[in-house]
């Protein structure tokens, strides 16, 4: 971004201690600066540095939609832990941890909530229509207190 059209979110806790942001959102810089906002790392996909010269170094496909996709789903360039998402690892972290979780996929299996398999924790599917009504009988629509 040019500077005058920059917002600059600086921070010092992990890889990249500089931001910028469109000054359309200067509001979430805010929200950064007083803790109310955060940032998630998957909104693009490089293995390696780059410039505009040297694009080609990297094994990323930079200009497929289709694997940039992906990519975000797994967040792992390097493949560290395979047939794994960002969502999923971050389940496996806190269930080792003795915390409660599940995911829930609309429509299909997510790459981004899949976990370590040999925890046995799958994601729940949902149909994009939404759940089946539960008491589909008509018999019973009478019990059926609506809102």
């Amino acid at each position: 971004l040019k500077d005058a059209k920059a917002v600059v979110i600086e921070t010092t806790d992990q890889p990249c201690t500089k931001f910028n942001l469109i000054d359309e959102l200067s509001r979430v810089k805010e929200m950064y600066d007083n803790g109310n906002a955060l940032f998630f790392a998957n909104m693009g996909h490089l293995d390696v540095p780059v410039m505009t010269a040297d694009w080609e170094v990297t094994r990323a496909q930079l200009f497929s939609h289709f694997h940039m996709e992906a990519e975000q789903e797994y967040v792992d360039a390097f493949r560290e832990v395979l047939n794994t998402g960002v969502l999923g690892r971050l389940l496996d972290v806190l269930q080792g941890k003795n915390y409660t979780v599940s995911a829930s996929g609309i429509n299909g299996d997510s790459k981004s909530l899949s976990g370590d398999a040999e925890l046995g924790r799958f994601p729940d599917v949902i149909h994009w229509t939404g759940l089946d009504e539960f008491y589909p009988k008509p018999s019973l629509q009478p019990l059926i207190k609506r809102p």
